[in-house]
């Protein structure tokens, strides 16, 4: 089988194949050069789309660690998909699930940057890390902790607050609400700087409040740039 031939909305999974035309050939097309070029050769293709045993890899100069870095390929595309899927459809939701929705998104993505951090690391430095071992992947983090180069690291620590801190205050307009700018939430910690109606500068700090779904959009954006940039240069 030649598998130069074969493309992402052909041959696919159910997965690839649905969203190849909804985001990915325009906002992530790398993914299928990627693919192509270190996923497809470790899978049973044609017969099917499941990854090779250990045998059948040492046939073709391939090893765990190169199925290991097809998972976390795949797993970056499972976490845009359910992105994607939030971002339709997030302005048509309630004010109230606006916020989980908002939530969920920017976990999605900031998990696409561990994993893509991951990926990146294991890939420059192949032998050094083993590919199914929980101690391995903490090696992995260590080292990219150490590094301390996340470039998306607004986004990361939006989540993180999301996540780990207390909840951000927010702002109800009409149907939709608004949350902090990415990069702005620590400015509101207090949120009695826009639940007190009195409060003289309520209006300037209004203009760093923008629509759940505006936020997410920039991170999302941010995210899928970044991910393309990175898969192209490989």
């Amino acid at each position: 089988m030649d598998i130069s031939t074969l493309r992402l909305a052909t041959d696919g999974d159910d997965f690839e194949r649905t969203y190849w035309d909804l985001f990915i050939k325009d906002q992530f097309p790398s993914y299928e050069t990627f693919w192509l070029k270190f996923v497809v050769p470790i899978t049973n293709r044609s017969k099917n789309v499941h990854f090779k045993d250990n045998l059948e890899l040492a046939k073709i100069g391939k090893s765990e660690s190169d199925v290991c870095i097809g998972q976390f390929n795949y797993s970056i595309l499972r976490h845009l998909i359910r992105c994607f899927e939030i971002r339709k459809v997030i302005d048509d939701s309630s004010w109230i699930d606006q916020f989980d929705l908002t939530l969920e998104g920017m976990t999605r993505l900031a998990s696409c940057h561990d994993i893509a951090c991951e990926l990146l690391e294991r890939l420059k430095n192949p032998t050094v890390y083993e590919a199914f071992t929980i101690e391995s992947g903490k090696k992995v983090k260590a080292k990219l902790r150490k590094d301390d180069k996340n470039p998306l690291k607004l986004i990361k620590d939006y989540r993180n607050n999301l996540v780990h801190g207390r909840l951000p205050p927010s702002i109800v307009d009409g149907s939709r609400l608004c949350l902090p700018d990415i990069g702005k939430e620590f400015l509101y910690l207090d949120w009695r700087k826009t639940t007190d109606f009195h409060n003289l500068k309520l209006e300037e700090y209004k203009e760093n409040f923008f629509h759940a779904s505006s936020v997410l959009e920039r991170a999302w954006n941010e995210t899928a740039g970044y991910l393309e940039n990175n898969w192209k240069n490989l």
